[in-house]
């Protein structure tokens, strides 16, 4: 797998089931293994890790050259239907 955008999803909050939106800009395989491996470098993560079902979370991606655009451009439409950031993104 390549570049792309990834999705932690918690179907426990069916209204807003979107924890994070990670951005993998060499191999979504090396950064998806990372959050589920619980890495340190992965930022988002610690957020996620926290949560008490974190074992029962899904992840699912898209695999596309421009990941950056797209990281920021599903960001920026959850900000718009929610009003917020999902859970563990920080920062846009």
């Amino acid at each position: 797998m390549g570049r792309g955008v990834y999705f932690v999803i918690d179907e426990t909050k069916p209204a807003d089931p979107i924890a994070y939106i990670g951005m993998a800009s060499t191999s979504l395989r090396s950064r998806i293994k990372a959050l589920v491996l619980k890495k340190d470098n992965h930022k988002g993560g610690s957020d996620i890790w926290s949560l008490p079902h974190y074992d029962d979370l899904r992840i699912c991606w898209k695999v596309d050259k421009c990941a950056r655009d797209y990281e920021a451009e599903f960001i920026n439409r959850y900000k718009k239907i929610h009003s917020k950031r999902p859970f563990a993104n920080k920062k846009d």
